[in-house]
């Protein structure tokens, strides 16, 4: 028995005898699988990006930061001070999370950009700055993309158990899993230090954007199953065309919403996603193509936070009475600031009467709020809301009826009327009012 050896032959050249054409498109080919390397060509890693790019991504991050601010500045302000209280509830606190989290990226990650960009158009690096303004990016993004996925989880949970949500799901726990939320965010992007920044964003968006976009496929499908079977549960026990009416209109609106919110998520995800397999995977793209693909994606994964109060928050009317009524104090007290000359009475508070009358306080502890200024004439009666509270649980009715005004003292003497609605009946009642010194 004879074995035959064959001699070791380049592959390419054995083609040759067969087709020189077929020759050259394999060589391209093994040459183009060479150079694909996970995370971009290694000549961009360390290359310069072109300078008006530079500067334009500066200049986008600097617009980015006038709209993200406010907006979520906004939000939790009105969270915090809640002139209704009515925004303690837990979807609201996840909204506050979330907030916060874009609130971080306005001021410490969009005006690092704008540092960084601006020295990078100018030629000059610094390790540090770099490291800070991708950490801050990693982290404030991961803690904001988060949140919208726990909003959805608990908009699911409100819908499909009702009972359970109201019982279980309170304020304490909220805070918990917003603690997770950013213990996640800290933690996850010190990988970066590990790899380079491009390949990590190729691990934040394939998975925290497309684990939240997941997220809010899953619950719109299953609120919308849920919606259905209620439905037909209800229109099982009571028969009626108006029940049916009422149930199809409830179902109609929820799932808007809820589309409106994938839709919009997913709009502003495809974007990134698509960039980062184009950063990662693209073998034929030069390093000017490279940078300008980078900071399309590092804007791109950055807008939401500038658009998430607006979807999010400020479409719910609880939110947007609050934000009018702060902003109406701010107005006011700068008005007041300026024209000191104009006498106000400011009834914001019975801690407010107090200290404009320290020789007779109040004898309405119960008012605590009034969201008005008010403009005292004699004889007047003026009609006032409070907000809902504690001790008076509805809005409650409150009417300041004039008696007297001493325009020299500004003193005002009169009487409270107060109406209460409450579930199980209307009170009435009166209260004395006296000589409370408005403020100037």
């Amino acid at each position: 028995m004879t074995f035959a050896f064959w001699p070791e032959v380049d592959y390419l050249d054995h083609l040759s005898f067969i087709s020189p054409s077929s020759t050259t498109l394999s060589r391209k080919y093994i040459g183009a699988v060479e150079n694909m390397v996970f995370g971009g060509p290694l000549e961009c890693r360390n290359s310069s990006a072109p300078q008006t790019l530079s500067f334009i991504t500066a200049a986008m991050s600097s617009l980015l930061t006038l709209i993200t601010v406010p907006g979520n500045l906004l939000i939790c302000v009105a969270v915090a001070k809640d002139p209704f209280k009515t925004l303690r509830s837990p979807f609201n606190l996840f909204l506050l999370n979330t907030s916060a989290a874009d609130l971080v990226v306005g001021l410490a990650v969009l005006p690092l950009s704008v540092v960084y960009h601006s020295l990078e158009g100018t030629g000059i690096k610094y390790d540090v700055l770099t490291k800070a303004l991708h950490l801050s990016f990693f982290v404030s993004c991961t803690a904001s993309v988060l949140g919208i996925a726990a909003l959805s989880v608990d908009r699911y949970v409100c819908v499909t158990s009702p009972m359970k949500y109201r019982l279980k799901l309170k304020c304490l726990q909220v805070k918990r899993i917003s603690l997770i939320i950013w213990l996640i965010s800290v933690i996850c992007p010190f990988t970066y230090l590990y790899v380079d920044f491009i390949i990590y964003t190729f691990v934040f968006a394939n998975g925290t954007l497309l684990f939240t976009l997941l997220v809010l496929a899953f619950v719109n499908h299953k609120i919308y199953r849920s919606l259905q079977a209620q439905r037909k549960q209800l229109q099982a026990l009571v028969d009626g065309e108006n029940l049916k009416t009422s149930l199809s209109q409830r179902d109609a609106r929820v799932t808007k919403t809820f589309l409106f919110f994938l839709g919009s998520f997913l709009v502003l995800t495809i974007p990134p996603l698509s960039l980062s397999y184009v950063l990662n995977f693209c073998s034929s793209c030069n390093c000017r193509t490279i940078h300008i693909v980078r900071d399309l994606q590092f804007i791109s994964i950055l807008f939401p936070s500038s658009i998430n109060p607006f979807i999010y928050a400020l479409r719910l009317p609880n939110f947007r009475r609050a934000i009018t009524v702060i902003c109406g104090k701010m107005i006011r007290n700068l008005f007041v600031t300026r024209n000191p000359q104009v006498p106000i009475l400011d009834c914001s508070s019975t801690e407010t009467f107090n200290r404009c009358s320290p020789r007779r306080p109040s004898l309405l502890p119960e008012l605590r709020s009034v969201d008005e200024t008010l403009d005292i004439e004699t004889n007047a009666r003026i009609d006032v809301t409070t907000r809902p509270l504690s001790r008076w649980r509805g809005n409650t009715k409150v009417s300041l009826e004039v008696n007297h005004l001493d325009i020299n003292t500004l003193h005002v003497d009169g009487n409270f009327h107060y109406e209460e609605e409450t579930a199980n009946r209307s009170e009435q009642g009166i209260s004395q009012f006296y000589r409370v010194t408005t403020t100037i």
